[in-house]
């Protein structure tokens, strides 16, 4: 694997982790609404990329999470200081 490689995959567990930690602060409803599974959140960037599978599921009114989205969200609700763990990095291979 190339340094360049390397980079790349370092840089995306970074803001999988920096996502992680955001996904973290939101309310059981706001996950819900975003379409983003609480229980594969808690498993960590292991279980990246956190969307609930099935369409029935989420509510009608749900939207794909966009960037966009999650970028509002964080700003209604400041994120609670989760940190993420060593031990989620560990499992993202």
């Amino acid at each position: 694997m190339s340094l360049f490689q390397r980079f790349v995959e370092s840089s995306e567990r970074a803001g999988r982790a920096r996502v992680l930690q955001v996904l973290r602060g939101f309310s059981e409803q706001q996950l819900k609404d975003s379409g983003i599974s609480q229980v594969l959140l808690a498993q960590g960037l292991s279980a990246w990329p956190w969307r609930i599978e099935d369409e029935k599921s989420l509510n009608k009114t749900s939207n794909p999470v966009s960037s966009l989205a999650l970028e509002k969200l964080a700003k209604q609700q400041p994120a609670t200081k989760t940190a993420v763990t060593e031990a989620d990095y560990d499992t993202a291979a």
